[in-house]
This record gives structure tokens, sequence and C-alpha cells, in this order.
């Protein structure tokens, strides 16, 4: 049933193919072979902001926006990005002011901020049902490990809304416990809006941190625990641009310890993935399934979760 015999011979291209990406990703699910990484996007289609607002959103608190520069068109790098963020600190004075501001950044409603909560309207997601299906405990297989490189406390949010007991990891080293459904990894910070746990004292969203982050000089237990994961599971990637630096590093270290079996590590769920970018996965192991726009991914997740149904169905029919 979990046999991946059948793509045997098949080049990572091949499994760019919406059809086969579906069944061989269903496969890695029963079997237990995935963990889940959540990018911006999965935050944006929720109304919070995109890593480019959010760093205009805190340069537009200390005066220091870009002419020009809006959600449309900023031709600024993540470079330029993560040096717009270290002078925002700079502007500010003090950690506790830019964490304050990145936090007033990241939640723009004042009575979503005040209650402490989100709004109920986040349920009907399609994306968060979807990616719900994914860690639902199910005898067809779950994902039990979620790394979100986002800072807020959404998915949490979303899963205990629905009875799930969910472990929140903001620091390692730490204990993990089996007896919770899931585990959520933030390897760059955490800005709760309602979660009980405390808010990191850091981010990593200023050049800064991320050479410290690189050089192991800070957080180093983090790209530790993230090559050994991408070492022994493969990889979800579902909003994610796939462009974060930390997360190619540790990718990178992990490509290069795996035998080179040309086996997948991982998928990249995306909405027309660039042509050049698609190559640049594929050369990292990675197979990216380019969706005709973003409406269709939570669709395409929840078929993964179908076809995984039905091969243990048909497998329990053949006893």
């Amino acid at each position: 049933m979990t046999s991946l015999n059948e793509f045997h011979g098949l080049e990572l291209e091949d499994l760019t193919d919406e059809a086969v990406a579906t069944r061989y990703i269903a496969k890695l699910l029963i079997r237990g072979e995935l963990a889940l990484l959540l990018g911006a996007g999965v935050s944006m289609s929720n109304h919070l902001p995109s890593w480019k607002g959010l760093v205009r959103s805190c340069e537009r608190a200390v005066g220091a926006v870009p002419p020009g520069a809006t959600e449309a068109v900023d031709p600024r790098t993540a470079p330029d990005f993560l040096e717009a963020m270290e002078d925002v600190r700079d502007k500010l004075g003090s950690n506790e002011a830019f964490l304050s501001t990145v936090e007033k950044a990241l939640y723009t409603d004042d009575d979503q901020r005040l209650r402490k909560d989100y709004d109920d309207t986040v349920l009907q997601s399609m994306l968060l049902i979807a990616i719900g299906a994914l860690v639902m405990p199910s005898t067809r297989g779950s994902i039990t490990t979620v790394i979100t490189l986002n800072f807020d406390d959404l998915l949490e949010w979303y899963l205990r809304v629905h009875g799930f007991s969910v472990m929140t990891v903001t620091e390692l080293p730490a204990y993990l416990r089996a007896d919770y459904d899931v585990t959520v990894f933030h390897p760059h910070g955490f800005l709760p809006l309602v979660d009980s746990r405390e808010a990191t004292d850091w981010l990593v969203l200023r050049h800064s941190e991320f050479v410290a982050r690189l050089a192991k000089t800070s957080g180093e237990a983090w790209p530790n625990y993230l090559t050994s994961l991408f070492m022994t599971k493969r990889l979800l990637a579902i909003g994610s641009s796939m462009s974060d630096i930390d997360i190619e590093v540790q990718l990178a270290a992990a490509h290069k310890e795996r035998p080179d079996e040309g086996l997948p590590h991982g998928f990249v769920i995306g909405d027309q993935i660039a042509e050049p970018k698609q190559r640049q996965l594929l050369k990292a192991g990675l197979v990216p399934v380019s969706l005709h726009n973003r409406e269709a991914i939570p669709g395409f997740i929840l078929k993964i979760c179908r076809q995984a149904a039905d091969l243990v169905e048909t497998h329990r029919g053949g006893l």
C-alpha cells in the first residue's frame, strides 16, 4: 500500500505533475514521513500582513517608508528588507520598543488586540481547514511536526478551537512531548495574539539576527534541529516562497548529507511558481507543484488527504 516502487525510474520533474504528486504525497502521509513548513502565505490568506507589508508598517511607525514603496510596487530585495528592519530597530532605540512596533504591525486591528482573540471568520478559511485535515490524527496518517516561519499564533488558535492539543516550541533546546496531537515550531520568533506562551524577546527579522543565526552565534540549536529534521523527514511547504535564507542553508546542509538516490526531499505547493524558481527547487531536491491560482491550494491539500484515505480503505478491503 505504501510502497513507492511505482515511482521508480521517474525523474523529479515527472513528480511535478499534479496527479502524480498527489499520489506520492498521499503515500508519504500514510508512511508518516512528512513535516509541514508554513510561510507567510498562510497568514496572508487570513488578513495578516506579508513580510514586505510588515516591514513597511514598521517603517511607517518610525517615519521611514521609502518613497513609492507600496504592496504592489516595492523593488527592494530580501537583504534590503532585513537592513530596513535594522534601521527601524536603531530608530526605536530599544528591543522592547522594536518588538512592540512589530506586534502592532502584525495585528493591525486594535479591537482584535484588545480582545486578544481572532475573528470567528478565520474558521471559514479553506487553507486552514486543509492544513487542519493534514494534522488531524487519522489512520490514513497525519503530520505531527509543523515548522512555521510566521510570528503569529494563528495556526495554534485554529487547531485548539477544534479541540486539537498543540505544543508550541519557541526556544531550543526543549523536551518534546508525545501527548500532543501536533508540535508547532517557531524558529524565527513568536508574537502571539492569544497563545498563553510568552513572546520571544528575539525575532529573526533584522540583518544582524540573520547573520547571527547563520553564524550559529545566536539561537545555535535551531540550525542544528532544522538540519536534523530535513534529514529525517520530507518537507511539505505551503504558503512559502522558499526564499528564506535561513531555511535554504539548513536544507542545503541536509541535502549534502543525504544519499543521492534521486528521491525528492520534499514538495513545495504554490500558485504559478516561476520557471527559474522551479529549476532552483528541483536542484535542491524539492519538487514544485505549481497550481493555477492560490485558491486551488486548499483543494489540492484535501485531495492528498482523500487519496491517502482511499489507499488505506482499498488496502483494508484486500485483507
